[in-house]
């Protein structure tokens, strides 16, 4: 998972191009048959509900990609969910 640590903000940012299909892949399960939001619009709401937490966009540095968007939780709410 392409990630970011924005240390002086203690966030995590996640690359918002895999973060398409993370949603896309919630979008096609079982009770999502009726979403009609884009998977863009369901970065912030997804992020929010799976940690709990507000969700902030941030720009960072990708390898390919440049300066680009990330969409960040607090580092310590990553870490319970996902891990390091």
């Amino acid at each position: 998972m392409t990630t970011l640590e924005f240390a002086e903000e203690s966030l995590t940012g996640i690359y918002y191009g895999q973060l398409f299909y993370l949603v896309k892949e919630v979008k096609e399960s079982e009770g999502f048959e009726d979403e009609v939001r884009r998977e863009d619009q369901l970065y912030i709401p997804v992020l929010s509900k799976l940690f709990d937490c507000d969700v902030v966009v941030r720009k960072g540095q990708h390898d390919k990609k440049g300066q680009t968007d990330y969409y960040c939780v607090p580092t310590m709410k990553w870490n319970e969910k996902i891990g390091h």
